[in-house]
């Protein structure tokens, strides 16, 4: 019986509720009585079973109906679950009507995806029942890896709720559905995105969302580029489930997958068709196709998630990217080229070419793989429709070189001259390394000649001159031993930090491998703080180191001494300070050397024996040494060239250097300008000056100097030409 309105009556709960007008067997069995009479002597009887029938499916029908009365509602499930007090606060198990009413499951019973046969229920109820309605999407499910982690006992796997929501489940046409295609990223990013889930599954690829979301499909999903051109008109981006699946997610590496890189191209080419077809027909589509794992398909070169756009044409980094990484991750892969049988070093003569060091200048000009081999269209060089075949490389580079003839085509693209002796370019290179070795070599040692032609002259003429000890034969030795052992320890050092460097591969060239370099290292290492040490107590235990170490204090009169040099050198000032035994760029410098000398033999020992030092420091600690070891080492030897080696060779005054490193000693001259305060109490000790050699023609011999000793007579501060100069500041 229909209601008023035309609906079928229901139940409080919402259920059809079945109503008999009249006998079973008379609405089942009328048209065949009717059509079927049976002859009178059996109607009567028949018609008493029939009627004992229906009086025991009335009862049954009777049973069922009281049995319905007494199920559970909605409203029974919500006097709880609607109530988070009665919940006890427990946010997770409340149901918000309104939420379910604007679900896809809008009017259905709760116990038509919960089966609760009664109340109080069991704390934990089984899964809802999805299979009752989506039986298709459940066999997909359970065959999915989800599914098979899920019935593995891996509570992490995702159920349905976990992607398509509990209550608030929406179609997928719907924007606001979590498996929407808009919102599908997001929602496979609840895991995939999660760092801890990546490790602990080992899953391939961490954060494919956000990749994702960097690339062409998500923003013409988005409505950011326009996917109306070509054979892409009209379909749909690609999103997650477009890919990968639905329900029935496999592992990359099942046969079935879409992802499978065998069938990425299939799976590209939904799309893609044209693209798809050129590939096929290509050297890599065929090689993929007869089972070689190493062939690149789509994603080798395109990328898996953050796919870049070509419809702007292709950017620099995209550019740059293809050539040193798309390509070269199998063509410069030297053990996949000897497994395969590929041309060896094509990418290393690719970037020694113009191309390639024009490339990696940023030119977004010049030609890179695809210009010549092609993007998809790639096949072998003896194939007609090679882009790269003998008859087609005139149309190839005429692209960009125009007017060309087939000469000019022949030129090899790939040729790497620098391991070449017969071709007539690697002739011509083996001349040259003779010449440049052989010219070079010979303006060093005619240099070399007139250098130390000046430099024994310099030391003859102070000889010939009054002179005034300033160090010891013991600090000179000292000078020499740091001298050896920094320049060792810098040496093998930095071959370590840059192995690749070509100083490096003539060091190995005479034996000096790592092995020996590090042997030779920890040696000089010792020698220094050896040599530190004696320093030092040579500094406690004399009256000259004693009073050297007053004379390197600073002192307030260090900076106006600075402030009156940098005046006196801008022709701000009429003097220059007088400085004592140190002067400022002294003090600065020995001072650094003290502490830098105690810091790189700490870090040093540190990763010497790092063992010994992890028993009482903490793991980052030997971090921190490493970091500190280089970075003071560096200070260290750019602070020798700038600062040390400009007072005591690139000086103008100095030039060819100052002897003092090798004499202990400085011209009574060269005193007075540099240190005039301590001359003056050093001019007359006799434990300090030393007479000249040969007074009696010392004046004589520098008056008949040539031109060119002059000048070092000059550098020295000696001379009469140097004493019409005036005196001048040190720096």
């Amino acid at each position: 019986m229909m209601s008023a309105t035309g609906d079928p009556p229901r139940t409080a709960g919402g259920r059809v509720r079945l109503t008999l007008e009249r006998p079973w067997y008379e609405m089942n069995c009328s048209h065949q009585v009717a059509s079927s009479p049976r002859p009178p002597e059996h109607s009567s009887a028949v018609t008493a079973w029939l009627r004992l029938g229906s009086t025991a499916w009335v009862f049954v029908l009777a049973l069922a109906a009281g049995a319905r009365a007494g199920a559970l509602t909605s409203a029974d499930c919500m006097e709880c679950h609607g109530d988070l007090e009665a919940l006890d606060g427990r946010r997770e198990l409340l149901v918000v009507p309104d939420t379910l009413a604007a679900s896809v499951h809008a009017g259905m019973e709760c116990t038509d995806c919960h089966h609760v046969p009664e109340l109080p229920h069991d704390e934990k109820l089984p899964p809802p029942a999805c299979a009752d309605c989506h039986d298709a999407a459940t066999a997909d499910y359970a065959a999915s890896i989800h599914g098979v982690a899920r019935t593995s006992g891996i509570a992490e796997a995702p159920t349905c709720a976990s992607c398509h929501g509990s209550h608030d489940v929406q179609l997928v046409s719907d924007p606001k559905s979590r498996v929407a295609p808009r919102n599908q990223p997001a929602t496979c990013g609840v895991c995939h995105s999660d760092p801890r889930l990546v490790r602990k599954f080992y899953i391939s690829v961490a954060n494919p969302s956000a990749a994702y979301e960097r690339g062409a499909h998500y923003r013409a999903l988005m409505g950011g580029e326009t996917q109306n051109h070509g054979e892409l008109a009209g379909v749909r981006p690609p999103t997650c489930g477009t890919c990968h699946g639905g329900h029935r997610v496999l592992q990359a590496s099942s046969v079935q997958s879409p992802v499978n890189p065998a069938n990425v191209p299939s799976l590209c080419g939904g799309c893609h068709r044209g693209i798809a077809g050129i590939y096929r027909g290509s050297v890599h589509g065929r090689a993929l196709a007869a089972g070689n794992r190493n062939a690149p398909n789509c994603t080798s070169c395109h990328g898996e998630h953050d796919i870049a756009s070509s419809e702007r044409g292709p950017s620099t980094e995209t550019l740059a990217w293809v050539t040193s990484q798309a390509c070269a991750r199998c063509h410069a892969d030297q053990r996949l080229v000897r497994r395969t049988g590929l041309p060896a070093l094509r990418v290393a003569s690719y970037e020694q070419s113009y191309h390639g060091l024009a490339g990696q200048n940023g030119s977004i000009r010049v030609a890179r793989c695809p210009s010549c081999h092609g993007a998809h269209n790639i096949y072998r060089e003896e194939d007609p429709r090679s882009l790269v075949n003998r008859k087609n490389l005139v149309l190839t580079c005429g692209h960009c070189h125009e007017g060309i003839t087939a000469r000019f085509a022949s030129i090899r693209m790939h040729a790497l001259v620098a391991t070449e002796t017969t071709t007539p370019a690697g002739m011509f290179r083996v001349a040259y390394l003779f010449l440049i070795f052989g010219v070079i070599g010979g303006m060093v040692v005619h240099n070399g000649v007139i250098f130390s032609r000046y430099l024994r002259e310099k030391y003859r003429v102070e000889k010939r001159l009054r002179r005034l000890r300033r160090f010891g034969r013991f600090q000179v030795a000292q000078h020499l031993t740091l001298l050896v052992s920094f320049a060792v320890l810098a040496m093998t050092g930095f071959a370590l930090k840059f192995p690749t460097s070509w100083w490096v591969d003539l060091l190995q060239g005479i034996g000096l491998g790592e092995t020996t370099r590090r042997l030779i290292h920890r040696g000089a290492a010792v020698v220094l703080i050896v040599q530190s040490a004696i320093e030092v107590a040579w500094y406690m235990a004399t009256r000259d180191g004693r009073r050297d170490i007053r004379s390197l204090l600073p002192t307030y009169r260090d900076v106006v001494d600075l402030v009156r040099n940098i005046r006196y050198h801008l022709f701000m000032a009429d003097q220059p300070p007088r400085y004592d035994r140190f002067d400022y760029t002294e003090k600065a410098e020995y001072l650094a050397l003290m502490w830098g000398t105690a810091v790189m033999a700490l870090t040093g020992l540190m990763l010497w024996f790092p063992e010994t030092f992890t028993r009482f420091l903490p793991s980052w600690a030997i971090e921190v040494a490493t970091v500190v070891h280089f970075y003071e080492a560096v200070l260290a030897t750019l602070s020798i060239f700038v600062w040390h080696f400009f007072f005591t060779i690139y000086h103008p005054r100095e030039y060819p250097m100052r002897m003092t490193w090798l004499t202990g000693t400085m011209t009574e001259h060269a005193y007075r300008h540099h240190h005039p305060r301590e001359y003056e109490r050093l001019r007359n000790d006799p434990d300090a000056v030393i007479p000249p050699e040969h007074p009696e023609d010392g004046a004589t011999r520098r008056q008949e100097q040539p031109p060119g000793h002059q000048r070092a007579g000059m550098s020295s501060g000696s001379g009469a030409a140097t004493k019409e100069q005036g005196p001048e500041a040190r720096g």
